[in-house]
């Protein structure tokens, strides 16, 4: 497992992209570089159900530390507080995004609960929100409209940086995303590329060591987006009990830099969110799939493979 840092280098409209997003980047920057059979030689793979690579969503690495999303196990917070203390600490705690890489390996090895580790982790910023101005465009003459708004964009802040997770079997696709990254870097990921958000300068690569899965789990976590198969969820809903999870609504538009469709808009998915957990299956670490959200000109995947990691409940 490969974790590769991205030194933000302008505000990004969604602070900690999620996973379909880095994958459509992905995409585009691999047909950009690499050509478009090469592009269509690994989505085949993806959408026959043999993931060349699987990635995570970006998070954030701050002063030396990696942070993950809080595992969503049965929540600890007190929800009938008795006074304003109590009722003071179930606003802060709900709050609660991100734990510590050292903090989830001691819950995966069962060295402590998931309530003593938060209670243990720093409640850090890593970026600042602001408003700024913009200019309406109609997405189908691509001309302004005169109408001018205010968006919420994201600074990260100093010695605040983003990493993802990768795992991939051949150096060859590793090579090809790298080379997508190196395009990226000025061509930025996530929402408003077009005006300069998003951009980054390309960071260290290497090994991650920071937590040790535990193999003989009985659950996975996934650190990706999930949209799982019709028989993982029909698994699932007679494991109940072991499924603990939030859902995320996603939509959105094809990138239209590098194509001009009529029809831009993407069919609304709900996904299940980092975090979540669900029953393993021995001997498995493919779980997901990536469906299908667009076919005016070609079929648009939409990334949800997860990305697992072996815990106990």
């Amino acid at each position: 497992m490969k974790v590769i840092h991205l030194k933000p280098s302008s505000p990004f409209k969604d602070p900690f992209p999620h996973s379909d997003t880095l994958f459509g980047a992905l995409s585009w920057g691999i047909r950009h570089v690499f050509g478009e059979e090469a592009l269509t030689d690994l989505l085949a793979d993806f959408k026959n159900g043999r993931p060349p690579f699987k990635i995570s969503s970006l998070f954030p690495y701050h002063e030396q530390t990696y942070y993950l999303p809080i595992p969503k196990t049965p929540t600890f917070i007190e929800e009938n507080p008795e006074n304003f203390e109590e009722m003071w600490q179930v606003k802060e705690d709900k709050k609660l995004r991100w734990i510590t890489a050292e903090g989830l390996d001691q819950f995966i090895q069962g060295k402590k609960d998931l309530e003593t580790v938060l209670k243990e982790t720093d409640r850090k910023t890593f970026v600042t929100e602001f408003e700024q101005p913009g200019n309406a465009i109609n997405r189908l003459s691509s001309a302004t409209e005169g109408n001018l708004f205010f968006e919420p964009v994201h600074k990260h802040l100093k010695g605040t940086e983003l990493y993802f997770l990768l795992k991939t079997g051949t150096e060859d696709v590793e090579g090809k995303i790298k080379g997508a990254l190196r395009y990226l870097e000025t061509r930025g990921i996530g929402g408003s590329t077009s005006t300069g958000k998003g951009s980054f300068e390309l960071g260290k690569i290497g090994k991650f060591e920071e937590f040790e899965e535990d193999e003989e789990a009985d659950s996975f976590m996934t650190l990706s987006l999930y949209s799982p198969t019709g028989d993982e969820w029909s698994r699932y809903r007679n494991n109940e009990n072991k499924l603990h999870y939030e859902l995320v609504k996603r939509k959105g538009v094809v990138e239209q830099s590098f194509t001009n469709l009529e029809a831009p808009w993407k069919r609304t998915l709900f996904m299940f969110s980092e975090g979540s957990i669900f029953p393993a299956v021995n001997g498995n670490d493919e779980y997901g799939r990536n469906p299908i959200v667009n076919t005016e000109e070609f079929d648009v995947q939409q990334y949800g493979y997860a990305f697992p990691i072996g815990v106990k409940i």
